[in-house]
């Protein structure tokens, strides 16, 4: 019986055999590495700016007019609903976007995912609605000094807002 050798170690370097395992394996390298810089620049360039995007034309599109031309406790009670939302919708969007907040964000030196959708709500709502939102939480505060009942749940969720993104 024949004696068939398999080692690459007692192969001759001028055997074809002996170069065909070391190309197949130096192309499969090449190939992943090649697929992985592709996922890179697509998953950075395209992925993040439509994550922002969507919290944009949420709150533009949804919680902006839902908030126009309220007042009062009505405006407070309807920034903590929405900012409830909000934060659900981030849970949800972060499950689906963890591979990219958890190794393409920290390569990139962009702020992470979940600070970038609180931000959004801020800049986009409390720009606008900052004033009227205090001017409110501050009526209920003096209402309160005053005997009367108010909601307390109510004014520390619009507290934990400024708490949450940082502002307070």
């Amino acid at each position: 019986m024949r004696n068939l050798q398999t080692d690459s170690a007692h192969r001759r370097p001028s055997d074809p055999e002996f170069y065909i395992p070391r190309l197949h394996e130096l192309l499969l390298v090449s190939f992943c590495l090649l697929v992985r810089s592709i996922v890179d620049r697509v998953l950075v360039r395209i992925t993040l700016p439509v994550y922002n995007k969507v919290f944009k034309d949420y709150i533009n599109g949804s919680v902006s007019p839902c908030l126009q031309g309220k007042k009062g406790e009505a405006l407070v009670e309807e920034t903590e609903r929405r900012w409830s939302d909000h934060k659900v919708m981030t849970r949800w969007l972060l499950r689906f976007f963890h591979y990219l907040d958890r190794y393409f964000v920290p390569k990139r030196n962009v702020p992470p995912l979940q600070e970038s959708a609180l931000l959004c709500f801020y800049d986009l709502l409390f720009g606008e609605f900052s004033d009227q939102t205090r001017d409110a939480v501050l009526s209920l505060i003096d209402r309160e000094r005053e005997g009367e009942d108010i909601d307390r749940v109510l004014v520390k969720n619009i507290v934990s807002i400024y708490v949450d993104v940082g502002q307070g």
